[in-house]
Order: structure tokens, then sequence, then C-alpha cells
């Protein structure tokens, strides 16, 4: 898919300068089934999947299915409601398939680079997506669907590099280059800024394609451009399957558990589990848990880690457009220890559901700096082709009925790192000046 088609209509004004009146009957099927067609699909998979998930890859019809199916405006079937009126119409859609099919005709009659003109439909579905104005709901092609699934399996190929997109600036940024893996090995480092890959520019790119760009074939090699504070840099790169533990386990002195998530993927609850049966084994007095740059993922694996540290109760519930609510609960089996969770302002959604929840019971000490703010779910919709749409669908809320988006997660202690040079190696806080991570020792010993 060529870039420059991603979104073809956003900020514009779309208004007609032909006239109300002037139609276009040539190919309207086309314009009006792939319309309608994208719209029943998306409008019937909100219905079924809304509030569940923050990425739900299992796609899982609820028991509510039919109840929100009709406050969609469908029938459990998938039809229309019969007595739905023009007056709850949120547009006039046969306007906007008249001037869709006017504007069609007259890139085909007039438009120079004919070459071109096959990205119409991939721009039409990325632009009815990025018309919403929300920087967390995207269009994805088939390739950059395929690389989005890949990067929660815990096993993909490309450069090992975690990255995390500003949603005001879309910037997209290194947050963990994984060490032994090529993009670190080559020089990409914590707080590079990502400005492309080859001759691909990233600018105001979803980060999800552009991550799409980064992978590729094993053994190959991609040029990655970076803005390191002022100057611009480039580091080829080669990629190969990367298969990184997303759940790491240290002991401590004093005998204390240090247990590193890196994200919530496919396998972080297998490797969490094991971490916590090494850590019993060496009889741990306490339990510190990192999620310093981890920017989330699987809403089921956050729940699932969460049920085997919390006392019976909710662990966190969800809340859709229609005040419909999905709650989790863990069981009376709990960790019964001191903890400490480290946070800091990489530290988002999912990470944010670990450490609000243990925050809101009061089992354990939130240290850092405050987090991300990301409060809002979103739904992997496929659409059947290989392509998907990612749609915000609900808000999640801690036990205590905390919303946080935007706002974050604000640590029981709050501590800062050191901003000297010395401070840090190759963008890595040194051990010895981890000031975050000595308060977590001394809190788990003081208990």
């Amino acid at each position: 898919m060529d870039n420059n088609y991603n979104n073809p209509w956003e900020n514009e004004d779309l208004k007609n300068p032909w006239g109300q009146n002037q139609k276009v009957e040539d190919n309207k099927s086309f314009f009006k089934g792939m319309l309608i067609g994208v719209t029943i699909a998306v409008t019937i998979f909100i219905a079924i999947l809304v509030g569940n998930i923050l990425i739900n890859k299992d796609y899982i019809e609820t028991d509510d299915k039919k109840q929100m199916l009709e406050n969609a405006g469908f029938n459990s079937d998938g039809s229309t409601v019969e007595d739905a009126t023009e007056e709850n119409a949120d547009m006039d859609l046969d306007k906007v398939f008249d001037k869709a099919e006017y504007i069609k005709k007259l890139i085909e009659e007039y438009y120079y680079y004919e070459d071109d003109i096959a990205n119409i439909e991939e721009g039409l579905y990325a632009g009815m997506v990025a018309a919403l104005g929300d920087p967390y709901s995207v269009y994805y092609d088939k390739e950059s669907f395929d690389a989005m699934m890949e990067s929660t399996s815990g096993s993909y190929c490309g450069i090992g590099v975690v990255v995390q997109q500003h949603m005001e600036t879309m910037t997209i940024t290194v947050v963990n280059p994984y060490k032994d893996c090529p993009g670190y090995e080559a020089g990409l480092r914590p707080g590079d800024i990502i400005l492309g890959a080859d001759d691909i520019d990233f600018v105001g790119m979803d980060i999800n394609e552009a991550v799409s760009y980064i992978r590729g074939e094993e053994g190959t090699t991609v040029k990655i451009k970076v803005l390191r504070g002022e100057e611009e840099l480039a580091f080829d790169v080669t990629r190969k399957v990367i298969d990184i533990k997303t759940a790491t386990y240290e002991l401590l002195e004093g005998n204390i558990a240090y247990i590193k998530i890196e994200s919530f993927d496919e396998d972080t609850y297998d490797e969490f589990s094991k971490a916590m049966a090494k850590a019993k084994n060496d009889n741990c007095v306490g339990y510190i848990f990192d999620v310093r740059d981890n920017g989330g993922g699987l809403y089921d694996i956050v729940v699932d880690m969460l049920d085997d540290i919390l006392p019976k109760g909710k662990i966190v519930y969800t809340e859709d457009k229609y005040d419909h609510k999905e709650t989790e609960y863990s069981d009376e089996e709990c960790l019964d220890m001191p903890i400490a969770v480290l946070t800091n302002g990489n530290s988002a959604s999912a990470s944010e559901i670990f450490a609000g929840a243990i925050q809101d019971y009061g089992v354990g000490k939130i240290i850092g700096t405050q987090t991300f703010g990301k409060g809002i779910v979103q739904s992997i919709i496929p659409l059947g082709d290989g392509t998907a749409v990612k749609l915000t669908v609900s808000s999640y809320f801690t036990p205590n009925g905390r919303n946080i988006h935007g706002e974050g997660i604000t640590p029981d202690q709050i501590v800062e790192l050191s901003e000297d040079e010395e401070a840090y190696e190759n963008g890595y806080i040194k051990r010895e000046y981890d000031t975050q991570l000595e308060e977590a020792i001394k809190h788990i010993l003081g208990q």
C-alpha cells in the first residue's frame, strides 16, 4: 500500500463544488456494496465484541450478543431493525455514495497517474476509520494486520526493538531495544525517534503499519533512520527470528524476587507462572514486579496474572457506549507477601490495569513515576479478507472504579531517576543508579 494514500481525506471539508443534485450512475453498485458491506460488518462485530478486551485474539461472542446487536440497530441475525427511522440516522448515506461515485468517475476520467488508481479502495477504508479522529482506531491492510498479530505471539522475525507511539505527535520512539538482538547490536538505543525504514517515511504513520515495514524475512537488511537529540542517524540492521521472554526472574539481595514484565503477550502468563514458582522455591520474602517501559498487551493475560496475586474480588471492569459492563474477578487464592510495583511514563494500558488493581487493593506499593494514562479498550475486528480494523470500544476501570485515561496512575511513592549521563550505559540505567529499584527493595525489607 502506498503510504501517500493511507488517509486521503484527513482534514478535508468534503464540500461538493459541483452542486447537490449531480449523480453518477456508473459503478454505483461498487461503492454502495463496498461501503454498506464494511459498515454492516464493522457494526455487527462491534456489537459482538464490545467491552471484552484490550486486544482480543479469540473473537468469542458474548451471552449479550442479541441485546448488543439490538442496541446497535440490528436484529439478532444481523438484519436491520425494520422500524428504524431516517431521524435516527447519523448521516445521509445516499449523498455519501453519490459523492464517492462522482469522485471515482472524475478520477477515472481525468487523473493523470493511472497506476495510483489501484490505491483508491485501501485509501477509502483507511479514510473511513481515520475520519473518526481517534488515534487508537486504525484500518489494517493485510500486511500491517499480519505484523500486528505477530507482535503479540512472542516470536517474530524482525530487529528486536520495542517501540511506542506518542498519540499527539504520532512520533515513534524506541523504548527498549532488547540486548543481544539485531537492533541493539546495530546501535539503536532507548529514546531514539524512528523517522523511517529504507525509503518509507514514518511521519504520521500508525505504529503497526510502521512496524510492518521494519519486519521482514530472516537475513534481509533494513535501514532504520532515527533522530537522537538533534542528530539524524541511520543503522543497517539484519533481521532475524526474535524470541524474547516477556517475564523474567532474578533473586535479589535479601531473598527478594524481582520479576521484569516486558509486555503482556500470549506466552507471558506461562513465563510469569514459572518465575513465580522459582521464587517460591527460593523461599523469597517478597516480590518486585517491574512494568517500566511495558506498553501493555493482551487483556486476558493481565487478568490471569492478577488473579494469582489479588484476593477474592474485582480485578477490572469495562463499560461500553451502551453502559454494558463486563467484570473480571479473582478467586480466593492470592499472593500473601510484600509487593512493590515499579512504573514509569511508558507503563501503559495492561500495565496500568496491573498496577492500578494492586494499588486499589492495598496489597502492594507502587513506586516510580506517573504512568502513561491509557484507560480505553480497543477491539481487533477481522474483516474476513486478511484485513482488519481496530476500534476503541470501551473504557476500563480499576476495582475501585477509577478510569485513568489521560491521567495515568500516580505512584504511592514518586521516585525520579537520575538524569546524569554517567548513570546510563547505552541508554539503560545502571543498577547502582536505579533509585526506583532501590526504594522497592527497601519497602520489601521494611515489611
